[in-house]
């Protein structure tokens, strides 16, 4: 009985073995999605910055979100020790 579950296991081990490193892997071309010829049509346009940042409709554009504020994050010196005050809290 012992053998028969080693058997089997070293063969369920053999198999995992062969399709997790040596069975065909499938083509893409399999997988993809009809979509992606579109998608490469996307990326192989050709953009030229100067002719959008030229633009009279690119001028016309303005910022709708003001630049964030520069503030004090933490302490200026995050190693140095903290002061204790004098007089202890009351309860």
């Amino acid at each position: 009985m012992v053998v028969l579950a080693v058997a089997a296991f070293i063969l369920l081990l053999g198999v995992a073995t062969y399709y997790l490193f040596f069975a065909p892997v499938p083509f893409i071309e399999k997988i993809a999605s009809p979509d992606f010829n579109q998608a490469a049509q996307i990326s192989s346009i050709k953009l030229d910055p100067t002719a959008v940042s030229a633009s009279p409709v690119f001028k016309l554009l303005s910022p709708q979100v003001s630049l964030p504020i520069t503030g004090s994050f933490g302490r200026e010196n995050p190693f140095a020790t903290f002061v204790q005050s004098a007089t202890p809290l009351k309860k």
